[in-house]
């Protein structure tokens, strides 16, 4: 489409004419993907403690990985799991079992 070729020549010509433009242009991007991937990380590792293991090893630790992501009833419901929570329930779990979720 005439989009596509438009933004290859518009950034051509940035490049030949404002070649400091372009390089703050990848570093800003480069710096702000680098960021996003941490951020992202940072919440996986929170979320679900085998990804630290997997950072590690490049491996998923062995395992049912439901269990690691959802391992009781009440985080099913915390996270919103509802095809885990109904599985939970007809498993036989106690909702009014306290836990330290």
């Amino acid at each position: 489409s005439w989009i596509s070729v438009f933004s290859v020549l518009l950034i051509a010509w940035i490049s030949l004419e404002l070649p400091q433009a372009i390089s703050v242009y990848y570093l800003a991007t480069y710096g702000t993907r680098f960021a996003e991937e941490e951020l992202v990380k940072s919440q996986l590792r929170k979320e679900i403690p085998a990804f630290e293991v997997y950072e590690a090893t490049g491996r998923f630790p062995e395992g049912n990985f439901e269990d690691v992501l959802f391992p009781n009833l009440h985080l099913c419901a915390k996270t919103g799991n509802m095809t885990q929570f109904s599985d939970r329930i007809g498993e036989g779990c106690d909702v009014n079992k306290l836990d330290e979720h």
